[in-house]
């Protein structure tokens, strides 16, 4: 689900084309912000790739609370390379400055597994 704090929407991922972020100034670091009742929150969210680090900015997070690292790099069915990997977490590291980024190593299970590793012949138990 997405968060969208600035607007007040919590909706499923597949309609981000239906809500574009919004080009705003992101609140100073952990520092919350004020939903439309008044109430002040403090936002974290959780990402698989850049474009989500970008929309958590725009969407008035204060941390990058877990970077998903095993959906970097492709969307493909073939795996990544080694330095395209590590050139998209820096890029992810980069589109969050200012905001803290934790990024998780790489998590996979029969039922998390990204595009790519769908190709390859993985059994976990």
């Amino acid at each position: 689900m997405v968060l969208d704090g600035q607007r007040g929407l919590l909706f499923a991922p597949g309609l981000l084309g239906q809500n574009p972020p919004l080009d705003i100034k992101a609140p100073p670091l952990f520092s919350p912000i004020e939903t439309s009742d008044g109430e002040r929150i403090m936002m974290r969210t959780s990402v698989n790739n850049r474009p989500r680090v970008k929309r958590s900015l725009s969407c008035g997070a204060s941390a990058i609370g877990l970077l998903k690292m095993e959906y970097l790099g492709s969307q493909n069915d073939t795996p990544p390379g080694l330095e395209l990997f590590i050139n998209e977490l820096g890029a992810c590291c980069d589109e969050a400055e200012p905001l803290p980024l934790i990024a998780r190593l790489p998590d996979f299970s029969n039922d998390r597994l990204p595009n790519w590793c769908k190709s390859l012949d993985l059994t976990f138990q």
